[in-house]
Parts: structure tokens; sequence; C-alpha cells
């Protein structure tokens, strides 16, 4: 899905740190909250549209949405994980 080479350059928004390839399970868990309206970005708006995967901080707090195969690195757009 992401080159490997270009996963290594990237690094999140929020805290500089690194940022690693979401598994199925998470994105699976992230979907459904969609579905059910329960996800919220960073600014604490319901997340409504739906992703096909998603990139995590070192720290899994944040997820960065990837649609259409490009990951939105938006900080403020960053589904909040904490509450997973």
């Amino acid at each position: 899905m992401i080159d490997p080479d270009l996963l290594a350059n990237l690094r999140c928004p929020i805290d500089g740190g690194k940022l690693q390839i979401a598994d199925e399970a998470l994105v699976r868990r992230i979907q459904t909250a969609i579905e059910r309206g329960e996800a919220r970005d960073r600014l604490e708006q319901r997340v409504s549209e739906t992703i096909e995967g998603g990139l995590v901080n070192q720290n899994m707090q944040w997820l960065f949405p990837i649609r259409s195969g490009i990951p939105t690195l938006v900080a403020d757009e960053a589904i909040d994980l904490r509450s997973e």
C-alpha cells in the first residue's frame, strides 16, 4: 500500500515521531466506530468518511486515515485512539 522508503521518511505531524501502518484489526475497529458515529478527530468532530487503512504514531494515540490510497497527514484530521 505505502512504499517502505516513503514510510521511513514520514513523520507524525503532532509529535514528530515515526509512523507505522495500522494493522487490519485496528482499521476494522476504527471503521466500526465511524459507522456507529463514535470516531472523533483531534478537534472532537465526528469522523464520517470511511477509511481503507491508516498510519499510527509511535504511542498509538492517533491514526492518520488512508483514503483512496492517500494518507492524510493533517494533524486536525487524526483520529483519536486514546478512547479506543
